[in-house]
């Protein structure tokens, strides 16, 4: 199983957070750092099994405020979807 890891503590922005999820995984060139691009990839370019560990997450929620909630839901979804998919947040 692949291990992605987010570090909340370092992201500051919507745009850390795209650079460390298309780092830890396996993501295209053409990602197009955006909700929908990122569901995209995560639902179909990158093949299971795979975990994302996403540590201090309050950080991120406290920075990202309503960034943050979609993201959720977009990880929500993406195990809700798919059985190989785990995300666990720290």
């Amino acid at each position: 199983m692949t291990t992605a890891i987010v570090n909340g503590n370092t992201i500051k922005n919507m745009d850390d957070f795209h650079d460390q999820i298309s780092k830890a995984l396996p993501f295209p060139d053409y990602y197009g750092r955006n909700f929908s691009a990122l569901w995209d990839v995560l639902s179909r370019d990158i093949e299971g099994p795979y975990e994302i560990i996403w540590k201090n997450h309050k950080r991120s929620e406290e920075v990202l405020g309503k960034d943050f909630v979609t993201l959720k839901e977009i990880l929500k979804d993406l195990t809700d979807l798919w059985d190989d998919v785990k995300v666990t947040y720290d």
